[in-house]
């Protein structure tokens, strides 16, 4: 996804490398949250033809025609003894006739994708010419309506057959002819034999496919998807491919914001402007088609489905072997990857459409979005009205000094893309943080004051003796406003309350061993400086981000202190995991209030993951908690609407992530964003809150 790193050593003091295994070897023991999967595709050695494949075997004569095939020759007459030359007149006889039978059209393409099969090594010509007619041939057969008058669906099990030939006959067909795999509209290609005309043709434009497009492609069925929970893909007609857009749209200011490599989830059609019975007219088109944006085509008269692929292209475009060790070096080895920190786009930016902006954890990459991201584009609608954004940041540098360039960086992609402000859509942002990124995400919509501040020194800014360019550095770290362009915050497992992982051990250790970049240190040996000069700050300095995560840390103070504004709809989805524990039959260990304080995602307990203001429950709230059955299945905790899922989540703090209800719930809270997005209610959406905001009871059920 990003371009590769440089492997430098730029710190000031160099360390013993067996300190750095050994942080290596701890972090791995105390945080379940890092080493995500940077690959989800892997190539197919060896491809093996599925319309050949499913055809029947013959002693001494090879593959024949299937059954369905052969009842028609031997119905309409057909010579047991007849070469294939033979079988194939018979059929084209059979298709002149004034009401000609369908299985005419499918029993000459099998045959003629038999022959081109026999044929391609020997003479590759005229296999492609084969191949040519046998996607013709079955092109007719779904030319025309069924006796009700419907079109035939190439998806059903009964006309199956006969798309998988129209759809590895066009595939076979480019193989041959476009060698290269370069798709170029405007372009006109020969058959080699008869001198037929093929032209290349861009369906329908869409911002990712230009009319004038020219790039290359690779056949989805070429590749498997590893680690993806789920493919969303679908029968039609049509050779699905992988279009690489990396070409086509590097230019302009924004190029900087794009991903090394941008794909495009495609299909390839070959369409017939004459396909009647007997025609040998050269008008034929390869069109390319965006299944993003189009779902059918035009056979003939009748609309029918393309044949199409989502997830294979976002895999593709995704798996990166270089990021296999990111998240690691970027909570190590900061100083290594300050130059890939930023926001990426995983397509060309759309000013209509609402930027989500998604923001990993610590010890982790954009990568850990994969799963959702592929549940959430494979919604219609989602695809419509929002683009996705991932912002990458180092995760062993201290928080106030990721939100001040994180609040840079969008602030120059906006000057960048809309520098009048007359794109509205950007001013609806959505920003969904995990973990420790909804924390940063939460640093968005809140003005600091000088409360961060009060962390660092106990004297006014205004007071010290500093220069104008140290004083710029340090305003701009710990005082803030809020982004006004940011509408909606969904926050997931975010250690609100701190995480007891963040202990003097785990703090003291990775200050050790973590190497910062020298702008970081330098601000860090000023931030220092003040304490000892100004009599202390009011709270420890976070150094790095185990720090910033620390129950006394001055950021996580702020954010409960400060709360998401009522301008901002704020959502918040809590992750857990119900320890054995809670099944005894001890009497103290099964009183409720007690068993969700125990309630743990593996990182962050329950309490501590209840947003800023809910903290501390009451004693109604515990009344009510203890008249539910709390049992060792799960826990549901209503929302106060009913067209929305439950905001919690049974899963691990990283695994929360790939689950399918975590996608279905923001799936719901983006379409509601869209639906109400001129309105705000400032709702935080949890747990106990949800109750009493409309009278719907939290349900804490078997």
């Amino acid at each position: 996804m990003l371009s590769s790193f440089q492997v430098g050593r730029t710190a000031e003091v160099s360390r013993p490398v067996l300190g750095q295994w050994l942080a290596l070897f701890c972090c791995a023991a105390l945080f379940t949250a890092g080493c995500g999967t940077t690959s989800f595709i892997r190539s197919r050695h060896r491809w093996t033809d599925p319309v050949i494949s499913q055809l029947p075997v013959v002693l001494l004569m090879g593959r024949q025609p299937s059954d369905r095939a052969t009842d028609f020759l031997r119905r309409t007459g057909a010579g047991d003894h007849l070469s294939p030359k033979q079988l194939l007149q018979h059929c084209r006889l059979r298709q002149l006739e004034s009401d000609p039978d369908p299985e005419s059209f499918h029993a000459a393409a099998e045959i003629l994708y038999l022959m081109a099969d026999a044929t391609t090594e020997k003479d590759p010509d005229l296999a492609s010419e084969l191949y040519y007619d046998a996607a013709k041939a079955s092109w007719t057969y779904f030319d025309r309506t069924q006796n009700d008058g419907l079109p035939i669906d190439p998806a059903a099990e009964q006309y199956r057959f006969t798309a998988e030939i129209y759809n590895h006959s066009v595939q076979n067909l480019l193989r041959l002819m476009v060698p290269s795999a370069e798709f170029a509209a405007g372009v006109s290609r020969r058959m080699p034999v008869t001198g037929r005309v093929i032209r290349f043709e861009v369906a329908t434009p869409t911002k990712l496919i230009p009319a004038d497009f020219c790039g290359h492609y690779e056949f989805v069925n070429e590749f498997r998807l590893i680690n993806i929970r789920k493919r969303y893909a679908r029968s039609g007609l049509g050779t699905p491919v992988i279009v690489d857009l990396t070409a086509t749209h590097r230019h302009g200011r924004l190029t900087p914001y794009y991903t090394a490599r941008m794909t495009a989830a495609s299909t390839i059609l070959l369409s017939f402007s004459d396909s009647s019975p007997g025609s040998r007219g050269d008008s034929a088109a390869l069109r390319i088609y965006d299944t993003r944006e189009t779902e059918d085509a035009f056979v003939g008269r009748n609309l029918l489905p393309l044949e199409r692929d989502l997830t294979t292209p976002l895999a593709r475009q995704l798996s990166n072997p270089d990021m296999g060790l990111l998240d690691t070096v970027g909570l190590l080895r900061p100083d290594l990857t300050e130059s890939l920190e930023g926001l990426y786009m995983l397509e060309p930016f759309d000013p209509q459409r609402i930027p989500v902006l998604m923001v990993h954890g610590f010890w982790s990459n954009p990568l850990a979005w994969t799963q959702m991201f592929n549940d959430l584009i494979a919604t219609p609608e989602i695809r419509q009205r929002y683009q996705f954004w991932f912002y990458l940041y180092p995760t062993g540098e201290p928080l106030p000094v990721v939100a001040a360039r994180m609040r840079h960086t969008l602030q120059k992609m906006r000057d960048d893309c809309d520098p009048h402000r007359t794109m509205p859509a950007l001013d609806q942002m959505v920003v969904a943080g995990h973990s420790m990124g909804g924390i940063l995400g939460h640093m968005l919509t809140i003005d600091s004051g000088d409360e961060l501040w009060g962390s660092v020194s106990s004297k006014p800014i205004d007071s010290l003796p500093l220069s104008a360019t140290l004083r710029d550095q340090l305003e701009d770290t710990w005082f803030f406003k809020a982004n006004p362009s940011v509408k909606r915050l969904i926050t997931i497992a975010t250690p609100y309350g701190g995480t007891t992982l963040s202990n003097r051990f785990t703090r003291s250790f990775l200050r050790t061993v973590t190497w910062l970049p020298t702008r970081t240190m330098q601000l860090t040996r000023i931030a220092l400086r003040l304490n000892e000069s100004s009599d202390g700050f009011v709270k420890s300095l976070a150094q790095t981000s185990i720090d910033s995560l620390a129950r006394d840390s001055a950021v996580l103070a702020l954010v409960q202190s400060r709360p998401v504004p009522d301008s901002v709809h704020h959502d918040n989805i809590i992750a857990y995991q119900v320890p054995d524990l809670l099944c005894s039959p001890i009497s103290f260990l099964r009183n409720p209030f007690f068993r969700v304080q125990a309630l743990t995602d593996g990182v962050v307990r329950f309490p501590d993951a209840i947003v800023p203001g809910m903290r501390g429950y009451s004693q109604e709230d515990r009344d009510f908690i203890g008249q539910q059955s709390i049992q060792r299945v799960g826990y549901s905790f209503r929302l106060g609407r009913d067209e929305f899922p439950d905001r919690t989540i049974e899963a691990g703090h990283s695994e929360v992530l790939r689950m399918e209800n975590t996608s279905l719930a923001i799936r719901q809270i983006l379409q509601e964003h869209w639906s109400d997005q001129s309105q705000s209610d400032g709702h935080v959406r949890t747990a106990v809150h949800s109750r009493r905001s409309s009278g719907d009871p939290v349900n804490l059920q078997n």
